[in-house]
């Protein structure tokens, strides 16, 4: 629950850093920094990779975490399917479903569809079990509320 309500921050913190950056990089291109310790402090491209890989290791530790919520197995690396990136960045260490730290393996664009879209399934295939009772349900509050109505005006 705690996580749920964190991701959003962090998430938020990282993409106004790499707004920064970015800022920073065309202001120091459009000549309005001049001094010289405004312009050493920027690194771009080490610093936007850095930001990348911990945006994209967020959201790795992300789908982790709901693939753990809803018991399904996250793809493991193998040959055949190129879904993650080795880091060697310990930062970027993440957290499985159940809380245990991993190694630095982050899923790239295609990993992060692959087990987006088998949650989305999971998801929608437990929705599906419930969502056939309610007008059901519905159904039969109204037919109760006629006759109710319907026995009052009669007696």
């Amino acid at each position: 629950m705690l996580y749920a309500i964190t991701y959003p921050f962090r998430f938020a913190r990282l993409q106004w850093q790499r707004h920064e950056i970015v800022t920073k990089y065309w202001m120091l291109r459009m000549n309005r920094i001049s001094t010289a310790s405004d312009a050493d402090k920027i690194n771009n491209q080490e610093d936007l990779d850095k930001i990348d890989a911990l945006i994209a290791a967020l959201k790795t530790e992300r789908l982790v975490h709901l693939a753990g919520r809803y018991d399904m197995p996250v793809p493991l690396p193998s040959m055949e399917h190129q879904i993650y990136l080795y880091s060697y960045d310990t930062r970027l260490m993440i957290r499985d479903g159940l809380g245990r730290l991993n190694d630095a393996l982050i899923l790239n664009a295609a990993g992060r569809f692959a087990v987006r879209a088998a949650i989305r399934t999971e998801q929608r295939e437990r929705r599906e079990r419930w969502v056939w009772w309610i007008p059901i349900v519905f159904g039969l509050i109204g037919a109760l509320t006629g006759l109710v109505s319907v026995f009052k005006v009669a007696h």
